[in-house]
């Protein structure tokens, strides 16, 4: 498979919606004012090892709120993350829906990649059954540094919510504004509204962060400035 995979375009209702429903630029996010805080054992995962190699200053970070809950309209949304290693690694790229019936979380969609330096991005194929709107799951990035060594593999996820369209704020929608910043992003660099929208939720992060150990708004903002982020 493509190590960079294509983010599939929005269906034009929800374009319409996305665009109609903002009289300011992309860069503005505001979190869901009814919004619930995941678990607090839900939140990045990867330590403080910046990579499978040790050495890099940036770990393996999701492009995702983790003091709140993010939200999409869309039932195939795509997915964006940082890679920090220059070396390609085994990567497995897993969504999970919440069941009540069950203790934990069930894996309902799951994929091998190859790791990309810079961000990542993966679009749920449109032939998979999508998410189903009013549910929420967490999908998870795990690269697998040593096969031999499962200690060693670099974790993280974090939660959506898929929503319907009207059932909030289209500002809310950080998945689907994030899949549209970084439409015009190439060429090794953040466009300007990328670099907006992970500024917005960087300090969104910093301000109501739940735990000491959540340091994703000061690794937002090293990505931000990160050369060569994004092909």
């Amino acid at each position: 498979m493509n190590k960079n995979i294509a983010i599939a375009l929005f269906s034009s209702s929800l374009l319409l919606f996305f665009l109609g429903t903002t009289s300011v630029g992309l860069a503005e996010y505001k979190p869901p004012a009814d919004d619930r805080p995941p678990p607090k054992e839900k939140t990045q995962s990867a330590g403080s090892r910046g990579g499978c190699d040790l050495d890099r200053e940036i770990p393996l970070t999701l492009l995702a709120p983790q003091s709140h809950v993010g939200q999409t309209a869309s039932t195939h949304p795509s997915f964006a993350w940082f890679i920090p290693d220059s070396q390609s690694f085994p990567l497995t790229f897993t969504i999970y829906e919440y069941d009540r019936s069950l203790d934990r979380p069930t894996p309902i969609f799951a994929v091998d990649l190859k790791s990309s330096p810079g961000i990542m991005k993966f679009s749920m194929p449109k032939e998979q059954l999508g998410l189903k709107v009013g549910r929420r799951y967490i999908w998870q990035v795990a690269i697998i540094c040593n096969p031999n060594r499962p200690s060693r593999d670099l974790v993280a996820n974090a939660e959506i919510d898929v929503v319907e369209i009207g059932a909030s704020s289209g500002s809310s929608f950080w998945y689907d504004r994030l899949t549209a910043a970084l439409e015009s992003s190439g060429n090794g660099q953040l466009s300007s509204e990328a670099s907006a929208l992970l500024g917005n939720l960087a300090e969104i992060e910093e301000e109501t962060k739940t735990t000491p150990e959540n340091h994703s708004g000061d690794r937002l903002r090293q990505i931000i400035e990160y050369r060569g982020a994004i092909d």
